[in-house]
């Protein structure tokens, strides 16, 4: 998955559909540039989701440390549970356009 932002405006990458009685983790690889500077690493969360329909997400852990560059600072990458599904979520650096790449794999 692939996208830009410009400022530090969050914007969704992609998203997964968690289907009823299913129990996972999403892993999401990133790395974003601007030409100069990057951000790179990984956060893995678990979840599951009941015959109900109620999708429970935990708390993302950096499965490799999201490493910034100093003019990068504000950069971050993170998940957002939105009714029964999970939104990747790129935000940028005040004052600069980054280019994304993002792999997500559902285990």
């Amino acid at each position: 998955m692939k996208t830009q932002t410009t400022n530090n405006t969050p914007k969704k990458i992609g998203t997964v559909n968690i289907r009823n009685n299913k129990a996972g983790i999403l892993k999401a690889t990133v790395s974003g540039f601007d030409g100069t500077d990057a951000i790179t690493g990984q956060k893995s969360v678990k979840y599951k989701k009941n015959a109900a329909g109620n999708l429970i997400v935990g708390i993302p852990v950096e499965t490799i440390p999201m490493v910034v560059d100093a003019a990068l600072g504000s950069a971050a990458m993170n998940f957002n549970t939105v009714s029964d599904q999970v939104d990747i979520i790129v935000i940028g650096a005040n004052g600069k356009t980054i280019n994304w790449n993002v792999e997500v794999k559902n285990f």
